[in-house]
């Protein structure tokens, strides 16, 4: 029994998205891809991993080491080297600086949790932005020496798993603000995440807001393919309205749903084509899932997927969210629902159609087919 995997994101309410500056300089950028890894520009904190923050000995001495540590490096070096003591350390924060240095310290090891996003944004314009998950709870704490930074002096930080990525210069101004003033660590708000998830998780649900995005991988790319892929968008958006309002006699075929009106099922569609690039749907409705995992059973099953709809062989679910989330639960009803009310030539001219934009184009959504 094929199963329609949806692949998106259920993003809580509790999440967090966060810019990382990757050291002084963006010295870190590099490291902090390669090794997957965000690191506190702070040489031999030497936090202990599996302890929780509040619970780590002699914090402040060990931020007032650091700085002095760092200092040193980045000095000419002729005074002798600070002491690794912590006793010899206040254990009062004393200063601005020492503040601002616990505040990142707190981020990096409490206050950013499992799950949170991270925004790592180059130096050079033309250079990528990256974007991806912090992979553990913020007590597992790693450890990575750079001989080009401080010696053997090691940097902790949190791991992560990067999602996606963009040329800086796409980012949004109010996001390059942040990144132009001395932030190392910082909490973005709801206004600036939208861009940020859309670069993160192909298909999301964030609120009443559903995304899918789909990917054009091929370097071919006609105004014809153009129409075909909107076309096959629009057949599904309206016929989605047709059966959301209780009409499901108007459910049409491809070559009249294509150019029927969905109002207010009618996704926002912002394209990237770039030869390759994407097409991203966006809407207060379910219809981005929908058009998902419609496009995925026609190009992955084909026709024998209506048929499977009517004898309910063909189910529709969720790998990313709870076996009972009732945004899933809605996007099967009125898929499947399609399906059965297209009937097997109905169904089959949008197979077609579907296929077409995924054989020239790559066209690849966030669905997948599970056997």
């Amino acid at each position: 029994m094929p199963t329609i995997d949806l692949q998106a994101k259920i993003i809580p309410p509790t999440q967090n998205v966060w810019f990382v500056r990757p050291g002084k300089d963006y010295k870190l950028y590099q490291a902090f891809i390669n090794y997957n890894m965000i690191l506190a520009d702070l040489p031999s904190l030497d936090l202990r991993s599996g302890v929780t923050l509040a619970q780590q000995p002699q914090l402040i001495n060990r931020i007032h080491r650091s700085r002095a540590i760092r200092k040193w490096y980045r000095g000419d070096r002729e005074d002798s080297f600070p002491s690794r003591n912590l006793n010899a350390y206040p254990d009062t924060v004393r200063d601005g600086g020492i503040s601002q240095l616990n505040s990142v310290v707190e981020r990096y090891f409490s206050e950013a949790r499992r799950d949170d996003i991270v925004l790592v944004i180059p130096g050079a314009y033309t250079s990528d932005a990256y974007v991806g998950a912090l992979t553990e709870d913020p007590q597992e704490i790693v450890s990575l020496s750079l001989e080009y930074m401080y010696s053997s002096e090691p940097l902790q930080g949190r791991r992560v798993e990067w999602l996606g990525k963009t040329a800086k210069k796409t980012l949004a101004n109010p996001i390059l603000e942040i990144a132009a003033k001395p932030n190392a660590f910082v909490r973005l708000g709801p206004e600036l995440r939208r861009d940020i998830y859309e670069l993160a998780y192909p298909g999301f649900v964030w609120g009443d807001d559903t995304n899918a995005r789909f990917n054009v991988t091929s370097s071919e790319y006609t105004s014809y393919d153009d129409f075909l892929i909107q076309g096959f968008f629009n057949f599904v958006s309206s016929n989605t309205r047709a059966i959301a309002e209780g009409n499901p006699h108007n459910v049409q075929g491809f070559r009249l749903a294509a150019f029927e009106r969905a109002g207010e099922y009618t996704p926002d569609l912002k394209t990237d084509i770039n030869s390759p690039g994407y097409l991203n749907l966006s809407s207060t409705k379910v219809v981005p899932l929908v058009v998902a995992a419609l496009f995925v059973a026609a190009v992955e099953i084909g026709p024998s997927a209506q048929p499977a709809a009517e004898a309910g062989t063909l189910r529709i679910g969720n790998s990313l969210a709870a076996a009972d989330d009732a945004c899933v639960a809605e996007v099967e009803r009125l898929a499947l629902q399609q399906l059965i009310l297209l009937g097997a030539d109905g169904w089959a001219e949008a197979c077609e159609k579907a296929r077409h934009s995924a054989d020239r184009n790559g066209l690849r959504g966030p669905a997948r087919v599970r056997r």
